[in-house]
Formats: C-alpha cells, sequence, structure tokens
C-alpha cells in the first residue's frame, strides 16, 4: 500500500506483465473537507448548562476531535452563540482536512413560578395596610420580583381579590390571588 500525507503529488509507474513501463501517472492527495456543526442547547434559567456536543461529517480513518465547544457567557434568559472553542482534529491529522465550523445557539428559558398573594385583613374603618405580602419559591439567588399588589376596591365588609403585577424578565411569573377580608 501507498502511504500518502495531504497535499502531496505522488508519482506511479505502472508495469505490465513483461515488465516493461507503460505509463507514468501522477496522483493528487488533496485535503478532506470536515464540516463541523455545533448542536443547539437550551436550559431553564438558574439550571446547569448541559454540555455542549457538535456533529461532524468528514472525518476518516478513527481521526477525532479534540477540545471543546464554548458559549458567550450569560445567565439572563436569552440566546447566545455556541463557538469552536478549542474544538479541533487531532494535531497530527489537522493537514489532512479542509475544517469549517458553524455555530449554533445556547437558549436559556424563562423558569415557571407560583407566587400567592398572601391574605390580609382589616377591622371595618381602619386603613388598608401599606402594601401587600406574598410568598413565592424557586427564585435564584438574590432574584427579586417588580411591580406590586393591590384589593380590588370596596370598605364594606366583605372578601376582597388581591391581585396585580410581579415580573422578572427571567421568569414566567404566574400569579395565584389572595384574599382580603374586611371584618
Amino acid at each position: 500500500p501507498l502511504a500518502v500525507q495531504a497535499s502531496t503529488t505522488y508519482t506511479i509507474t505502472q508495469t505490465n506483465f513483461s515488465g516493461t513501463a507503460s505509463g507514468t501517472y501522477a496522483l493528487a492527495v488533496v485535503k478532506k473537507d470536515l464540516t463541523v456543526q455545533a448542536d443547539s442547547k437550551s436550559k431553564i434559567y438558574g439550571s446547569a448548562d448541559p454540555s455542549l456536543t457538535a456533529t461532524s461529517n468528514g472525518l476518516v480513518l478513527g481521526d477525532t476531535l479534540t477540545g471543546s465547544l464554548t458559549r458567550t457567557e450569560g445567565e439572563n434568559v436569552g440566546t447566545y452563540p455556541i463557538g469552536q472553542g478549542t474544538l479541533a482534529i487531532a494535531d497530527e491529522k489537522a493537514g489532512n482536512y479542509n475544517f469549517f465550523f458553524t455555530e449554533s445557539t445556547f437558549t436559556i428559558d424563562a423558569k415557571a413560578i407560583e407566587v400567592t398573594a398572601s391574605n390580609a385583613s382589616k377591622t371595618y374603618g381602619d386603613s388598608d395596610p401599606s402594601s401587600f405580602a406574598y410568598i413565592t419559591d424557586g427564585l435564584v439567588g438574590l432574584d427579586k420580583l417588580e411591580g406590586s399588589l393591590a384589593r380590588k376596591s370596596g370598605e364594606d365588609v366583605g372578601d376582597y381579590t388581591i391581585t396585580g403585577t410581579l415580573t422578572n424578565s427571567n421568569y414566567a411569573v404566574t400569579l395565584i390571588d389572595g384574599t382580603f377580608t374586611i371584618k
């Protein structure tokens, strides 16, 4: 067998059965195209990143890729490019390939949380509290919600819904109304 290196020209001489040369031919070995596409990935805000992977087409003879992909830093909801990072063909085989890399996207999706407005009350004729409390589970780190709660208007004895808008761009907030009772 002929051992070849990429981008090198070899001369091949063909000999017929009687031992005389019947022609000389040039053999050019060219680099193989290798395409690598980063796989799209996603996670929910606040969770750990999944492993970054890629799909390749064109590796031969047991050749492998080494290194790792990277993504643009950021932890808020949104999309971030997944780049080549240090991903490459093993050094001794790199000259055998034309390497083409295509980026992909890493998506961070909003975390779903429930927020429950706390029930409150007052005695008829007293002032309303200055604000209404809520209970939530699942906020990440020191995250806070913005907005406020209020009750339906009315001053007669009875029950009134506590509702409002609480938001944070990293969360899909579902508000469970509370009850404000005038005794």
